[in-house]
């Protein structure tokens, strides 16, 4: 049961299957080299039916292999054929890769999360810049964030606080 259960896992990207991963123990990469294979010999096998679909159309007979790569459906082949082939290399390497598609959700998941984290930060408010009572040539600085430009090492008359 662990078998198939990686066999799904496989297809997801890492940070989706950390939850499950955890059942399918030494199952996880095995599956990943099993589903890479059978998706290139399905991307293969339907490239090839394709093709001899398009080739009784294809306007330049020698040259219909180059007519179908080309069209929508030939491209969308190929580009599972290569994910197919990175991923079982990647299998042979003791790595398990997700199919390349489903690595947008993850993407996406990423951007809201860093918007939303952006929406929660409290608003900006202006630095202030005074100056010591009693000492001449010297200020200080309070600012409401760390700032990255500014290192210790730059000016030593400065003193830098955030608030």
């Amino acid at each position: 049961m662990d078998f198939f259960l990686a066999l799904a896992l496989s297809f997801l990207p890492k940070q989706y299957r950390g939850a499950l991963a955890h059942k399918t123990g030494t199952h996880l990469v095995r599956a990943a080299c099993i589903t890479a294979f059978f998706e290139i010999i399905l991307a293969s096998v339907l490239y090839t039916a394709g093709l001899f679909d398009y080739f009784p159309n294809a306007s330049i007979g020698p040259a219909a292999f180059l007519e179908y790569f080309f069209t929508w459906r030939g491209l969308l082949l190929a580009f599972f054929f290569l994910d197919g082939a990175i991923r079982l290399l990647a299998s042979i390497a003791g790595q398990a890769l997700g199919t390349l598609p489903l690595y947008a959700v993850p993407w996406i998941h990423g951007l809201l999360d860093r918007r939303a984290a952006r929406k929660q930060k409290p608003a900006l408010v202006a630095d202030v810049v005074e100056q010591p009572a009693g000492k001449e040539n010297e200020l200080r600085i309070l600012s409401c964030l760390p700032r990255k430009n500014w290192d210790k090492m730059d000016d030593r008359d400065v003193q830098r606080e955030t608030l």
